[in-house]
C-alpha cells in the first residue's frame, strides 16, 4: 500500500494506535523526512519493535535447530559406538576357530604344485622303463595285442610312489631306419601305488592303420596332487 501525501502519513501514525504493519512501515519510509516529530518517533519505535521481534524470532528458530543437531550428533555418536561394538565382535571372531581352521585351506591353495620331470626313454615292444633311471618314480611297460598292427599301443604306467600324480606323457614311434613314424600324447590321474592301463592310438604319419614303430620314445612328466 502507499500513502496518497504526508498528511496521510500523519494520520495514520498520530490518530489510528493500532500496530502497524510491515508493509506500512515500508510506506511510511517514503515520507520519513516530511514528518513531524512526534510522528517520526512512533514509526522509529514501531520500526525498532519490529526489528526486536525480528531478532527474537530468529533466536527461537536458531534455538530449535541447536537442539536438532545435538540430537542428531547423539544419534551418529550411537551409532559409531554400536558399529565400533560389532567390528570388534567381528574381528575378534576372526581370530578363532574358523580362521584357523581356514588358513590350511588358503595355504594350499597358494602352494604351487610340484612338478616331477619331464623324463625322457626309449621301449620295445614288448619291455619296460622305469623313469628316472638313477630314482624310479614310475615305470613303464608295454605289450604287444592284436590291436598293435592297427596302430594301437598297449602301455602299463605303475606308480612306485606314495604321492598321487597327474601324468602327463608323449609317445613318439619310430622305424627300423630310425625315422619318426607315429604319435601319440595324453594325460591321466594315477594313485600312490597305483598301476593305470593305456590303449593308445597313436596318429601315423605314414599309411593310416599301420604299424606304429619298432622302437618308441617316451617322455613323462608327473604333476604332484594333493
Amino acid at each position: 500500500m502507499r500513502f496518497a501525501d504526508v498528511q496521510a502519513a500523519e494520520t495514520r501514525l498520530r490518530t489510528n494506535t493500532t500496530k502497524l504493519t510491515a508493509v506500512e512501515i515500508r510506506a511510511l519510509m517514503e515520507w520519513a523526512h516530511q514528518l513531524s516529530i512526534p510522528a517520526e518517533r512512533r514509526l522509529s519505535a514501531e520500526l525498532s519493535l519490529q526489528n526486536l521481534e525480528a531478532v527474537q524470532t530468529f533466536e527461537k528458530s536458531s534455538g530449535k535447530l541447536t537442539l536438532w543437531l545435538i540430537g542428531l550428533t547423539a544419534v551418529l555418536l550411537l551409532l559409531t559406538v554400536v558399529i565400533a561394538w560389532f567390528s570388534y565382535i567381528l574381528a575378534k571372531a576372526e581370530h578363532h576357530t574358523p580362521a584357523q581352521t581356514r588358513q590350511p585351506e588358503a595355504q594350499q591353495q597358494s602352494t604351487p604344485k610340484r612338478v616331477l620331470g619331464p623324463w625322457q626313454g626309449k621301449l620295445a615292444v614288448p619291455g619296460s622303463l622305469s623313469l628316472p633311471s638313477d630314482s624310479p618314480v614310475i615305470k613303464l611297460s608295454t605289450a604287444k595285442t592284436p590291436e598293435f598292427k592297427a596302430g594301437y599301443l598297449h602301455l602299463t604306467f605303475a606308480n612306485l610312489s606314495d604321492r598321487s600324480y597327474t601324468v602327463k606323457y608323449v609317445v613318439l614311434g619310430y622305424n627300423g631306419k630310425g625315422q619318426r613314424i607315429s604319435q601319440g600324447t595324453d594325460q591321466f590321474l594315477v594313485g600312490r601305488r597305483e598301476s593305470v592301463v593305456r590303449q593308445d592310438f597313436l596318429g601315423s604319419e605314414g599309411s593310416v592303420g599301420s604299424n606304429p614303430g619298432s622302437s618308441f620314445v617316451v617322455r613323462v612328466q608327473l604333476e604332484e596332487q594333493p
